[in-house]
Parts: C-alpha cells; structure tokens; sequence
C-alpha cells in the first residue's frame, strides 16, 4: 500500500515539475535577446538533453521510483519528492508565475504528493526505525 502511494506522490509531481522546467528552458533560451543567440541556446539544450542530460533525468526518475519498493529507503525518496516540489514552488514563484488562486490550483496536486510524502516518511520511521 506504501509503495502504491509512493507513485502517486511521484505522478502527482510531474505537471509541476514540467511546468517548472518549460518555463526555465524558455528562460534560458530567450536570455540572449538576439535571434542568433536564440538559435545557439536552443541547440545548446537540445544537445544537454539529448546527450548525458537525458540519461541523468532517466536515471534520478528510476532511481526515486524504484526507492519506493524498499522499506528503508523510501522514507529518502519521499524526502527527496518533498525537496523537489519546494524547489519547484519556490523557481516557480521567483519567475512570478502563481499570480493568483487560480494560478495557485496548479499546484494543488504537488501540495497532495507533499502531504502523500510527509504521511510517508512518518509513518516507515515509525515502523521501521532507521538504523544509522
């Protein structure tokens, strides 16, 4: 049952998480202020994300999700989808997108895989008790 609320947690995180990353990407690509600049920029992404970039998404995905099958470790991978759903808030809300309560539904799904994660992480040390 843990693990099945573990990829819930993880699901909920995605639309945030690709939300966060277009509005980066389209950051840094425009930051040049020129059209050359821009054609640079976007081949110098495609070239991160085709090359060893997509290979590292790949493998940190796999790895929080296959943290969610083991008893010790998933009280870490919940952790982790907690640190991402606040670094995602927070590059979110310095580029000024949640404006308002309808910008902020949103994020009402990252809020649920938040608490999904806390109640995670609460309920396997209590159970497991972590040994150091």
């Amino acid at each position: 049952m843990r693990t099945l609320l573990h990829f819930c947690a993880a699901a909920l995180i995605v639309p945030q998480l690709l939300l966060t990353t277009l509005f980066l990407a389209l950051g840094h690509v425009t930051g040049g202020h020129t059209l050359g600049s821009l054609f640079m920029q976007t081949l110098e992404l495609a070239g991160l994300l085709f090359g060893w970039g997509g290979l590292a998404v790949v493998l940190a995905v796999l790895l929080l999700l296959g943290a969610g099958f083991s008893d010790r470790a998933r009280p870490f991978a919940s952790a982790a989808i907690v640190l991402l759903v606040v670094g995602s808030t927070v590059a979110l809300a310095m580029m000024g997108i949640p404006a308002g309560i309808e910008d902020g539904v949103l994020m009402l799904p990252a809020l649920v895989a938040v608490a999904l994660s806390i109640w995670l992480i609460r309920a396997d040390i209590a159970t497991t008790r972590i040994q150091v």
